[in-house]
């Protein structure tokens, strides 16, 4: 979610989501530069909302991959995962062990209430839909553990 500090959400009453990859379609609609043909554009231009001519941003489901680790300092802090957020589903698929984490954002903002054990079918739904999307896009899956990776 972008912050107001941009001026760029100011006249938004209700904004969905926006994300970086709402970003690229947005300059080059404010350059007048065409998306190039070669361009799969997974955002949406915010310049409509920007300039106060259009609140609304199409309801979507925005997709995160990724399959390496982040090391912090001595700490691995981001182990490879899938996340698919669909409002107000957030299911988060961790690919060393296959386990999910399913949270209903809309009642639980601070992801503390893990709801994957009693919401089995969301989980099915949503995974499903995370499986595709990364077909789609020709996502890759790491292929093998991580040997210095230590919960």
């Amino acid at each position: 979610m972008l912050g107001d500090r941009c001026g760029l959400c100011q006249n938004v009453h209700r904004l969905r989501f926006c994300n970086l990859i709402d970003l690229y379609p947005t300059i080059l609609k404010w350059a007048g530069i065409p998306r190039p043909d070669d361009h799969f554009l997974d955002g949406v231009s915010l310049a409509g909302l920007a300039a106060g001519r259009d609140g609304s941003l199409p309801d979507r489901d925005l997709y995160w991959h990724f399959p390496g680790y982040q090391l912090i300092g001595d700490t691995f802090r981001i182990t490879p995962s899938g996340v698919i957020l669909s409002w107000p589903w957030k299911l988060i698929e961790k690919f060393e062990d296959g386990s999910v984490e399913l949270y209903n954002l809309d009642a639980d903002p601070g992801e503390t209430s893990e709801l994957s054990s009693t919401q089995t079918a969301k989980v099915e739904e949503l995974q499903t839909r995370l499986q595709k999307w990364r077909e789609s896009t020709g996502s890759k899956l790491p292929a093998e553990r991580n040997p210095a990776f230590q919960p």
